[in-house]
């Protein structure tokens, strides 16, 4: 049977699990894990997937994941983590 509203926990698990097999690793399902994690208040684990995105494709990161997560590091007062782009 289809449930129409599943809770983040359960689309957090799926999702790192398909990453985990090699599967959907794009910008789309990055930024869906980045608010889900953000949504969640695990902003440890948002701040550890940004890096990471950061570190494969600094160069294709699309502009509005730089404009969500410098939102999150100002809302939660954290502008040390705010990155420079040149």
């Amino acid at each position: 049977a289809f449930l129409p509203f599943f809770s983040l926990s359960f689309f957090l698990q799926v999702s790192k699990w398909m990453l985990s097999k090699g599967i959907g690793r794009t910008n789309g399902t990055y930024s869906l894990l980045l608010r889900a994690y953000c949504m969640e208040g695990r902003l440890d684990d948002a701040d550890a997937l940004w890096e990471k995105v950061i570190a494969l494709n600094d160069r294709s990161t699309p502009k509005n994941m730089f404009s969500f997560m410098t939102h999150i590091y100002k809302k939660h007062e954290m502008p040390e983590k705010v990155i420079k782009v040149c």
